[in-house]
């Protein structure tokens, strides 16, 4: 297996307020690879409420017609399932659980949680980890994704109570379309990307 380096995005003015809506890519998505990763690197929220912010991805996928037509929106269904393991860095609570309410169940076509859970906009807080796309180009199956993600979060995640810490979560789902997906978009559900990167590989 090897990978080749595609593109990657930025979000590079950390602390100025100035931060991305959205990271994502629009173009390079195509049958060249039957499967992409995503790597996402110390991705920075600017700004922490109480049950947010949660990193999220939704795909957007293109017609079969003669010639092709870019749908607008990212909003394909999908259906998808997770766990997750935390540690508190204080009273070391700790977990391995069921992800039930980031969960889809094929009807919301909504993004999907990656790293859920508080992520911490504190200075040295950040996620990161991987998200696989698997064949998007195919116009016979439906498409599936797999991620995983590390995050520094703060509180509120079950049974932790106040206090910084480990959050690992695993997640996997297939998104509900025979169209060739080519777009796909990364955000929090609250905020912007204060800072850092997102890089897009091929597999091969």
């Amino acid at each position: 297996m090897g990978l080749t380096f595609i593109a990657s995005r930025t979000a590079d003015e950390p602390g100025t307020g100035s931060g991305e809506a959205t990271l994502g890519f629009t173009s390079g998505i195509d049958d060249t690879y039957n499967e992409y990763q995503f790597y996402f690197v110390n991705i920075h929220p600017d700004t922490q409420v109480t049950t947010h912010p949660n990193f999220q991805f939704q795909v957007n996928a293109i017609t079969s017609a003669d010639p092709p037509v870019q749908l607008e929106g990212f909003d394909e269904n999908m259906t998808t399932t997770g766990f997750y393991a935390y540690n508190r860095n204080t009273s070391g609570a700790s977990d391995l659980t069921y992800g039930a309410t980031e969960d889809q169940a094929g009807t919301d076509a909504i993004y999907q949680n990656i790293l859920a859970y508080d992520i911490t906009n504190v200075d040295r807080g950040s996620v990161s980890g991987v998200l696989t796309l698997y064949d998007p180009s195919s116009i016979t199956y439906i498409k599936h994704f797999t991620s995983v993600g590390q995050g520094i979060a703060y509180g509120n995640a079950p049974g932790v109570g106040s206090g910084s810490y480990a959050l690992n979560m695993w997640n996997a789902g297939y998104i509900n379309t025979t169209n060739a997906i080519t777009q796909i978009s990364f955000k929090f559900d609250d905020g912007d990307i204060d800072a850092g990167t997102i890089y897009m590989y091929g597999v091969s």
